[in-house]
């Protein structure tokens, strides 16, 4: 008998499929009820929910833990690497992101939030023309893995130039992607879209401040659609005054949700929305088959 402990909000997409193979589980709904599961071996939760030491000392035969999202941020990775728990996540959202991030790329190129304005005037005709094409220009990607290439295919199909940093990708992804492997300081020189695509590491927290905004093309913009961490929101803030970059577009963000009092709420060089790059209802359904084919893995 493997003790299998399931987060209330993923019965939706995963107990179909469970009943139907006769998997036996048990659920919770919130962090502190896995107390009362002190045998479970193999966990299952959502991206939001945070596990630290107490969570793991409470499960003591804790094996693996499969997060229903693009990343394994949400659980404390010193305490699991101590433990040796495994930690598994899901690109089930890989064609979201990219949709998104094209999405903000187009945004920022056509200046879309002055259209607005112009839109609301009774002026449409007498003003100069603004914002600018994405074809012909430079698209530099900070990370260079399944969402990275997937984002470098669109941008290609638009006559975008695309460079990218990755170290621990091989020269041959990108020779065969059509992509030029860039020193990150090349990249951000020369690029006028910036997007990054980094996984939540310890060592990578704060790892996009003000060394690095100094470094980028004025008048260039950003794009964040991985996490929220990665990134000195400070510097940023500070960066934005002096053009490097013009604007942004954010999905994610240090704190969630953003504070109300957040400066990045109403900013006017600042295009955000709310952790939704991977929340679609296709992404989701992709998620929960993912999901039971890796718990039924677990029972075979």
């Amino acid at each position: 008998m493997k003790n299998l402990l399931v987060e209330k909000c993923l019965l939706k997409c995963l107990e179909p499929g469970l009943s139907e193979h006769k998997i036996e589980y048990s659920v919770f709904e919130d962090i502190s009820e896995v107390y009362s599961f002190p045998e479970s071996e193999y966990l299952v939760v959502g991206p939001q929910t945070k596990l630290v030491a107490s969570e793991f000392e409470a499960m003591p035969k804790l094996k693996k833990v499969l997060v229903a999202g693009g990343g394994v941020d949400n659980i404390d990775e010193a305490v699991a690497e101590d433990k040796n728990i495994e930690r598994r996540c899901f690109v089930a959202n890989g064609p979201s992101t990219t949709e998104l991030t094209i999405y903000f790329l187009i945004h920022l190129a056509k200046e879309l939030h002055k259209g607005r304005v112009k839109f609301e005037s009774d002026d449409w005709n007498n003003f100069p023309g603004f914002g600018h094409d994405l074809y012909g220009k430079t698209l530099g990607l900070v990370g260079f893995g399944y969402i990275g290439k997937s984002v470098a295919g669109v941008a290609q199909a638009l006559q975008v130039n695309v460079i990218a940093h990755d170290p621990y990708v091989q020269d041959h992804d990108f020779e065969k992607t059509n992509v030029s492997k860039v020193e990150l300081d090349v990249l951000l020189e020369n690029s006028d879209f910036v997007s990054l695509h980094i996984p939540y590491k310890r060592k990578l927290v704060k790892f996009f401040n003000k060394e690095k905004f100094k470094k980028m093309k004025l008048g260039s913009c950003l794009v964040n659609t991985s996490r929220g961490q990665i990134i000195d929101e400070n510097d940023l803030l500070e960066a934005l005054g002096d053009g490097r970059p013009k604007f942004c577009a954010l999905d994610v963000f240090c704190d969630e949700p953003l504070p109300a009092d957040s400066p990045f709420m109403d900013h006017p060089q600042v295009l955000s929305t709310p952790h939704i790059a991977g929340r679609t209802i296709d992404s989701q359904s992709r998620m929960g088959e993912m999901l039971l084919k890796n718990i039924l893995q677990l029972f075979e």
